[in-house]
């Protein structure tokens, strides 16, 4: 919910919205697939912060979905807890994409995109 309180802050309107914890990052497609059906869903924020999830497996679900379904939209990250080195790593070695060091940032960027 903080993220939905920052874009709001920043003068941003989510069209959208998904938290997912746990296993369920197992199905990161399937959610990730339902997202960006909306079609007034114009960039997309991931905002991990992991204390006993790990950053690095939960990345790895968004990345395997992000590789299956081509999004059109730009996508933009922060990452931050267990396991976030490694998430970083993965983000820029399979797509080439680095993570934002603060939530802000992330999702300035993510405002301006859908402008």
């Amino acid at each position: 919910m903080t993220t939905m309180d920052v874009v709001s802050h920043y003068g941003g309107r989510a069209a959208n919205f998904l938290e997912i914890g746990g296993d369920a990052y197992t199905k990161a497609t399937p959610a990730l697939e339902l997202v960006l059906a909306n079609p007034g869903v114009r960039s997309l924020v991931v905002n991990f912060c992991g204390a006993f999830a790990r950053t690095d497996v939960m990345t790895g679900g968004v990345i395997e979905a992000f590789e299956a379904l081509s999004p059109k939209v730009p996508f933009f990250f922060c990452i931050h807890g267990t396991g976030a080195d490694e998430a970083r790593a993965m983000l820029k070695d399979r797509l080439g994409m680095e993570s934002y060091a603060l939530m802000d940032d992330a999702i300035r960027a993510a405002i301006e995109a859908a402008a």
